[in-house]
């Protein structure tokens, strides 16, 4: 879930994950498909959440040894859903009113998607929702578990950290340390502030149910400071029916009175899971503000590769296939920047450009343009000029590049001293280059990873064909010279 860490932080939002202690860490079934299915229906909570939380428990819902029974449940803070639309909530397309599409982006495929999967799994999937409330999604799916072999935790916390315990403290501490062979710091929670800076990070952070909430919040401000949006993973101490007040106060899991050796290694597992991969790995600028940005772009590919990047920045987009819709949406007012690509069906992307900004005019307040082209010569750059275009993005689109150039214009027209002149990025290509592929891998789930490889290869079908036929004879200006 660490793939949908910067959306929740660009929303603001508290993103909170719970594991249940008595969770086996392997079962049988189909990793890929409860990925696709938690991203979609996570992703939606925070895509429609304007304030509050967002949450994720992963439960046990029955203790048998022959089924796990899988219980996933979701909840968010968002608007809510009304009975009538509800009952459609699962149609292909749906959302809730013609207004969703243009102010959140998206398709209305993913619930449709997530219940088709949760249903090949056997399994079924149950939402309740109230206007003005919020969501609640639970996901129920029969895995049976794939061994009862304790599972080797590879990277052990070097530190236990006992926060609010108080006399309760030393006996806590004397029933871990049977389990685990690490040393042991115990603080208040006023303490554990002052104390912050020392602790090493790979502590594991072990709090009394009633002081869980407040050193989840002091470690996500403290995280923050330090411009990481990652997750506090503190896990919370009490009674087997604190699970919800634990999962409320956004702890990563609980161990109760009753847990034993293998309930803390299941937990261990679960944080090792959690934990950021490693500190090389791309995290992209997040956006200030979240804007609405419009993608008018024909190949999937990249339509995939530009969404994916923006949304991953907090970025909100609507994609158009071809240069009249571009236009039309363009004219509309409605976004903070467009991203065209230069060749489009119908028109292209200059005359996109040029068509808008001479029915905006000079005194118009104009969108600032983005255009996308493999095609960086000199001439273009007068051309883009007199059609008032604020950069050039150049194939393929390299995330961290796309985001930064997004932020620069965003900030100058803030500050109302945005720069005329047209900035050039370095030199086109068609080829993946290897670091560009490597920065979209790194923040694509597998689900976005699949569709990438899909749209990549039916545009590789499509090029090897176009040359196939140029060296038959030639496909309408090209043609293939025997040497």
């Amino acid at each position: 879930m660490n793939i949908l860490l910067p959306q929740a932080a660009a929303r603001q939002l508290d993103l909170a994950v719970f594991v249940d202690a008595t969770l086996e860490p392997e079962v049988i079934g189909s990793p890929r498909q409860i990925q696709e299915i938690m991203v979609n229906l996570a992703g939606n909570a925070i895509k429609f959440t304007e304030k509050g939380k967002v949450s994720l428990a992963l439960q046990r819902a029955n203790p048998s040894l022959e089924t796990s029974n899988l219980h996933i449940v979701i909840r968010d803070t968002g608007p809510g859903m009304s009975p009538e639309y509800l009952a459609r909530v699962f149609d292909p397309f749906s959302q809730a009113d013609d207004s969703i599409t243009r102010q959140h982006g998206g398709t209305g495929l993913g619930t449709t998607i997530a219940r088709d999967l949760v249903a090949l799994m056997s399994g079924r999937i149950d939402i309740d929702s109230t206007v003005g409330v919020g969501t609640q999604i639970e996901i129920h799916l029969p895995l049976p578990p794939a061994s009862l072999l304790a599972h080797q935790v590879q990277d052990l916390p070097d530190t236990v950290v006992l926060i609010g315990f108080g006399l309760e403290g030393a006996a806590v501490r004397q029933r871990i340390a049977n389990w685990i062979d690490s040393r042991f710091q115990e603080f208040g929670v006023g303490e554990l502030y002052r104390q912050l800076p020392q602790l090493s990070p790979r502590s594991l952070f072990l709090a009394d149910i009633d002081s869980a909430e407040s050193v989840v919040q002091m470690l996500r401000a403290d995280r923050m400071g330090k411009g990481s949006h990652g997750r506090p993973l503190v896990v919370a101490y009490g009674a087997s029916d604190m699970r919800k007040r634990a999962v409320e106060a956004g702890a990563i899991s609980l161990l109760t009175p009753d847990s034993d050796a293998d309930d803390l290694r299941r937990v261990l597992h679960f944080i090792e899971l959690l934990s950021p991969r490693d500190a090389s790995a791309v995290v992209l600028p997040l956006a200030e503000a979240p804007g609405l940005v419009l993608i008018a772009e024909d190949n999937a590919t990249n339509q995939l590769i530009a969404k994916l990047t923006l949304e991953r920045a907090g970025y909100r987009c609507h994609i158009v296939g071809d240069g009249e819709r571009a236009l039309d949406e363009l004219r509309s007012g409605a976004y903070d920047l467009a991203l065209l690509d230069m060749h489009m069906p119908k028109l292209d992307g200059m005359e996109v450009a040029r068509l808008y900004n001479f029915a905006t005019g000079a005194d118009g307040q104009q969108t600032p343009i983005i255009m996308v082209t493999a095609d960086n010569r000199p001439d273009l750059v007068a051309d883009a000029d007199f059609a008032g275009i604020s950069r050039f993005a150049t194939k393929p689109l390299k995330p961290s590049v796309l985001i930064q150039t997004v932020q620069d214009i965003l900030a100058a027209r803030k500050e109302e001293a945005a720069a005329s002149a047209v900035a050039t990025d370095v030199a086109a290509t068609e080829i993946l280059e290897e670091g560009i592929f490597c920065e979209l891998m790194e923040f694509m789930a597998l689900p976005e990873a699949r569709d990438f490889f899909g749209e990549y290869l039916v545009d590789a079908r499509g090029y090897i064909e176009t040359l196939r036929e140029a060296a038959n004879g030639g496909v309408g200006g090209l043609r293939i010279r025997q040497q």
